[in-house]
This record gives structure tokens, sequence and C-alpha cells, in this order.
């Protein structure tokens, strides 16, 4: 267990560090990040850059807590990404033409079913290092060293998923 709790507190730490750096300030990056919530049409346009605030304030404070408080830093990056999730499905759900700019890559990547299967293998690794932290107190600086080079490889693979995914999907028709 104790190998599965730093993995996925790994992974899940830097899943949103990764994300949260992505958006921050610097550049016009945040404003494209709030200009893609705007793009969602989710709730109303002013509300865009008070939710992108927010989103990037828990996004940063979530590796925060799985480091100090794991319990509640899985809980956090839960209610995010069920939040992420709903958002996507009810975008698609919709046919709004939104972009993803969860990790500031190199283009923004319109929202596919793919960004849903990535959310909720993310949720079940939280569900899954909940249980890990519930279950192993503490963890010998071995397994922790371990279990967070697994947690990086596999954190840096969900980072550049649309890359990935661009790589070897077809180019649907609307994109021509």
């Amino acid at each position: 267990m104790a190998y599965l709790e730093v993995f996925t507190r790994g992974l899940i730490g830097l899943v949103f560090l990764l994300s949260a750096w992505s958006k921050m300030p610097i550049g016009d990056r945040f404003g494209e990040f709030a200009a893609s919530l705007a793009g969602m049409r989710l709730l109303p346009g002013r509300f865009a850059r008070p939710a992108a605030t927010l989103v990037v304030a828990a996004e940063a404070v979530t590796p925060v807590l799985l480091l100090t408080i794991p319990v509640l830093g899985f809980a956090l990056a839960a209610a995010l990404l069920l939040g992420f999730t709903v958002s996507i499905v009810t975008v698609l759900r919709r046919g709004t033409r939104a972009t993803c700019r969860c990790f500031g890559g190199s283009a923004p990547a319109r929202f596919r079913w793919h960004h849903v299967a990535r959310n909720v293998a993310l949720l079940v690794v939280t569900a899954t290092g909940t249980a890990a932290v519930s279950a192993q107190p503490s963890v010998p600086w071995q397994v922790a060293a371990v279990g967070s080079a697994a947690g990086l490889a596999v954190a840096l693979l969900v980072a550049h998923l649309d890359d990935l995914v661009g790589l070897f999907a077809p180019i649907p028709a609307g994109d021509l």
C-alpha cells in the first residue's frame, strides 16, 4: 500500500502542479485560459475570469495539501476533477466548439471524449490514493522515491495526452 500511496500522491500532485503552472499569469496564458472558460458557455462571460482565478488557485493548493494533509488534498482534487468532468461532458453534449487549456499545450485542442476518460481515470486514482493514505500512515524514503518517480512519469503522460492523441488519432473531417 505504501507504494500506491506515494504513487497516487505524486501523480495527482504533479498533474495539478503542471495544470496550475500552465495557467499562471505569465504572458497571456491566464487570459487564454479565462477566454477558454468563457468559450465553454457554462457561465456568464463576466464570471469567466473570477472562475479561472478560483480554478488556478485550487489547482495550486492541491499539491501542497497532498504533501501536508493528503486526505484533504485528494478531496480537493476529486472535487476539481468532478467539476471538470461534468463541464466537459456538458460542452460535448451541447456541441459547443470549446478548447481545452488544461495544460497549456502548444495548440489548444477541442474537447473530446478522451478528456472525460482522462478525468475519470484521475478520479479513480484519487479514490485509490485516499484509501491508500488511510491504510498507511508513514512511508520509508525508498518507497517515496520509487513511487514518486512512477507518479512523475504517468503525470507527464497525462499532461501531454492531447499531443499523444494527436499523434495517433485520425483528424476528424470537421477539423480539416
